[in-house]
């Protein structure tokens, strides 16, 4: 049951009504499913400021490893300054999860991406 839920909601995460997703959102954060990580994740991508950053507040509510995970490949991959932004403002809250992944990223990564983690950390 508890799968089917989840599924519902994820699916909200698609609705024309940004108050929907917004509500998708919070839900997620609040109910602990990381099994959603990757498409809080795809919320960066959202047309709503305010989708983009519900998807920020609710993947640093969640915290954890697989938050850091999820995020840090878009310091490499993500040509968009806004997402970009919002994973740093993540790691930022929740990079202490995950230390070792951070580390990864400051001895093997590119330059702006060894940038944004330091900018992370503060």
């Amino acid at each position: 049951m508890s799968g089917e839920i989840t599924r519902k909601i994820v699916a909200n995460l698609a609705s024309p009504r940004e108050t929907e997703r917004l509500g998708a959102l919070r839900d997620l954060a609040f109910l602990k499913k990381f099994s959603s990580v990757a498409a809080i994740v795809a919320a960066f991508k959202d047309r709503s400021r305010a989708v983009q950053e519900a998807a920020c507040e609710a993947l640093i509510a969640l915290g954890g490893r697989e938050v850091v995970a999820a995020v840090l490949p878009l310091l490499e991959e993500e040509e968009d300054a806004q997402t970009r932004n919002l994973a740093i403002q993540v790691l930022g809250k929740t990079g202490k999860d995950a230390p070792d992944l951070l580390y990864g990223v400051l001895q093997t990564g590119s330059d702006d991406a060894k940038i944004f983690v330091l900018d992370a950390l503060g």
